[in-house]
């Protein structure tokens, strides 16, 4: 979730659409009957995903098969409030999706930024305009063949787990920075999850396990396709204490030190910090439940590394 025009203007020049995030044009809604389609498009392509991020105020430019924010291109259109957008959304998704979030930043000299957050749905949700299903493949929104849309249906047949990580500042000098990461799992379905896995990938000479309690965490060491991370391993078998590992409907976990989990860390050098800045890796997790189709998730190198 981005809370001020400062966290908006730090993607510009940096970050690049993806399954989660898409820029749009202020211009993009000047027209309001031409945007209807397009913003129920976009949003209920995330909905049929893993949920993601609408940008309305942001123009992109072209970087070889990546599209990057390029600048601030302000919303002008008076018209266009959070009721207008949230009206249109709701009165043209069937079912009616409602989970997402809009956020509105005004830009100095005039015009405003639109964010709207939007949530995994728990079923597929189609554009009543043009009485398509579409879902998020890489950095566009494409229809979806019926085998899609009936496996999104299905989540309503198998457990719905949402995870998001906490991060923590320990410690924060000019030589070292040290950051406490903390999965958190939530059950946002109507079905109890019995077991699960989650994999939490760190930047690969950063990520830190604490002894203490280890054995409710498994360091897996290197991923196999992406030697540039460190992945940590949680799961149900392993829960600490008493616990089942089970995730009852309306259930939060927080898989931290006070429930019995060793502390994972990321130790940032400043040595290291250079070439971070160069790569700038986000934090990975990814999610195994029951039957359910894998989750995965990640958190943008510029919303986690302070230094």
């Amino acid at each position: 979730m981005y809370r001020s025009l400062a966290e908006i203007e730090e993607l510009l020049g940096e970050v690049e659409e993806s399954v989660t995030l898409d820029f749009k044009s202020g211009a993009a809604l000047n027209d309001m009957n031409a945007a209807r389609s397009q913003l129920v498009k976009e949003v209920t392509a995330f909905a049929n995903a893993g949920g993601g991020t609408l940008i309305y105020g942001i123009a992109e430019r072209a970087d070889g098969p990546r599209n990057i924010a390029d600048r601030l291109d302000a919303v002008t259109n008076d018209a266009v409030t959070v009721d207008r957008l949230t009206t249109i959304i709701t009165q043209n998704t069937d079912p009616v999706f409602a989970d997402f979030q809009i956020t509105v930043f005004d830009i100095p000299g005039g015009g405003r930024v639109f964010i709207v957050e939007v949530n995994e749905g728990v079923t597929a949700y189609q554009n009543r305009i043009d009485q398509r299903y579409y879902q998020r493949s890489g950095s566009i929104s494409a229809p979806m063949y019926g085998f899609a849309i009936r496996d999104v249906m299905n989540r309503r047949t198998v457990p719905h787990i949402d995870a998001h990580l906490q991060l923590q500042v320990a410690e924060r000098a000019q030589e070292r920075h040290r950051y406490i990461v903390v999965p958190v799992l939530e059950n946002a379905g109507v079905l109890t999850a019995r077991h699960w896995v989650l994999y939490l990938d760190l930047p690969h000479e950063c990520g830190r396990l604490d002894m203490q309690g280890r054995l409710a965490v498994r360091d897996r060491g290197a991923v196999q396709d992406d030697r540039r991370y460190r992945r940590f391993e949680y799961s149900s078998e392993r829960s600490p204490g008493d616990s089942d590992g089970w995730l009852l409907p309306g259930l939060e976990r927080s898989l931290s030190e006070a429930e019995g989990y060793p502390r994972v860390e990321i130790h940032i050098e400043e040595r290291q910090w250079r070439e971070l800045e160069r790569w700038t890796p986000p934090l990975r997790w990814l999610l195994f439940v029951d039957d359910a189709p894998r989750r995965e998730w990640q958190m943008e190198y510029r919303q986690w590394c302070q230094f």
